[in-house]
């Protein structure tokens, strides 16, 4: 939590931030999984292992836009 009381999701979504949300979504059912002693599902890490190597291979796509409105 942050000094505001917002939890990481909570923070992604105000800004919005799909890929954060996502990944942060995809983490908290793992837990889940994990707490009900499943194995989980390989789509899980296959979704984490792509995002990593896009992030790494490609770190521009993780720039975002300015998405201020502005007038001439």
């Amino acid at each position: 939590m942050d000094v505001e009381g917002k939890d990481p999701l909570s923070i992604a979504m105000d800004m919005t931030n799909a890929d954060i949300v996502t990944l942060l979504r995809l983490a908290k059912m793992r837990e889940a999984e994990v707490a009900q002693g499943q194995a989980g599902d390989e789509t899980y890490l296959d979704i984490f292992r792509d995002f990593s190597l896009m992030a790494s291979d490609n770190p521009e796509m993780l720039t975002r836009r300015d998405l201020k409105l502005t007038t001439l």
